[in-house]
């Protein structure tokens, strides 16, 4: 898996930020890797560096991208975009479209009630691209709603082998669909938010900028 992180380093030594997406670029899950993984490597490289330098270095761990206000924000401005797009292309003001927003999943029960609940403000249904259910599933359950188009919104941080798997896994879906009263047009949203957009988005974490602001009042 990838890791994406954004790092504030301050000079003098005294502490050290980090602002962390998901490893596996998904930035809204507080799963494994936010709960558990993360944390401990933190605890392991203060140790190193205490032992190699022999000085204490302060590692706070902010909060994950994830919990970033305008997130739910933005996103909504995504779909609604995507939806401007295909009723212009379709030439249809009315088409009965279904969003689904796809992110990567977890093991934490935690990290399902916050997928769906972003989901859920979007309009949409949650699928997950590695524990059910997934998107096969949750297509089929807008294909019997009657849904005309649906929406796949990647809720990942960048494109790379796991959105051309999805891209393949959609294009074989949608030749299946022969049977003319399960005729539905799908496409896939963009991944939602640029590097730039994300490196603003970290540097504007609540806990980020408290830091920042605590080092150097001790100055």
């Amino acid at each position: 898996h990838r890791k994406e992180s954004g790092d504030s380093h301050l000079e003098g030594g005294r502490a050290i930020d980090v602002a962390m997406e998901d490893v596996k670029g998904e930035p809204h899950a507080t799963g494994v890797h936010v709960k558990e993984d993360i944390p401990t490597e933190i605890a392991i490289a203060q140790q190193k560096m205490i032992d190699s330098i022999e000085q204490s270095i302060a590692l706070e761990l902010t909060p994950h991208l994830g919990t970033h206000p305008q997130i739910p924000t933005l996103l909504q401005s995504q779909l609604e975009a995507q939806i401007a797009l295909i009723q212009h292309r379709n030439h249809k003001s009315n088409q009965n479209i279904g969003p689904i927003l796809l992110s990567h999943g977890s093991r934490l029960t935690e990290a399902f009630q916050t997928i769906e609940t972003l989901a859920d403000r979007l309009g949409a249904i949650a699928a997950y691209w590695s524990v059910p259910p997934d998107l096969d599933t949750q297509i089929e359950k807008l294909i019997a709603q009657g849904k005309e188009h649906i929406i796949v919104m990647p809720y990942f941080l960048s494109s790379g082998g796991i959105m051309e798997a999805i891209s393949q896994q959609i294009s074989l879906y949608g030749d299946s669909l022969t049977d003319a009263s399960r005729r539905v047009q799908i496409d896939i949203a963009p991944v939602p938010f640029s590097p730039e957009q994300i490196a603003l988005l970290i540097l504007d974490l609540p806990g980020l900028n408290r830091s920042l602001k605590e080092y150097w009042q001790l100055d």
